[in-house]
C-alpha cells in the first residue's frame, strides 16, 4: 500500500528558536516522510539563515510573505496538508 503523501506548512515570522525547534521536530517523522515548507514571512531576526545553515540540503524551504501559502496549496493538491503557524 503506498503511504499517504504529507505536506506540513509552516508559517513563521521573527520566531528564529521556535521555527527550529519545530523543524527539528518534523525531521523526526518518518512514516510517512513529509514534504516541509516553511514560509518565512519576512524575518528579521536571522531566522531564515539559520534554518539555513541547519538544514543545507533542504529543498523544501521557501521565504516570502503569507500570501505565498495560496501558491504552496495549489502546488500541494493531491497532499494531506498540515498548516503549523508560529506566530510574532
Amino acid at each position: 500500500m503506498t503511504p499517504p503523501r504529507v505536506c506540513i506548512v509552516v508559517l513563521a515570522c521573527n520566531r528564529r528558536e521556535d521555527t527550529l525547534e519545530c523543524l527539528r521536530s518534523l525531521a523526526r517523522i518518518t512514516d510517512p516522510i513529509p514534504t516541509v515548507i516553511l514560509v518565512d514571512n519576512g524575518s528579521s531576526d536571522g531566522t531564515a539563515d539559520a534554518v539555513k545553515m541547519e538544514f543545507p540540503g533542504s529543498s523544501s524551504l521557501k521565504r516570502g510573505k503569507t500570501s505565498d501559502t495560496r501558491e504552496v496549496t495549489t502546488r500541494e493538491s493531491g497532499r494531506l496538508l498540515s498548516w503549523v503557524r508560529i506566530t510574532c
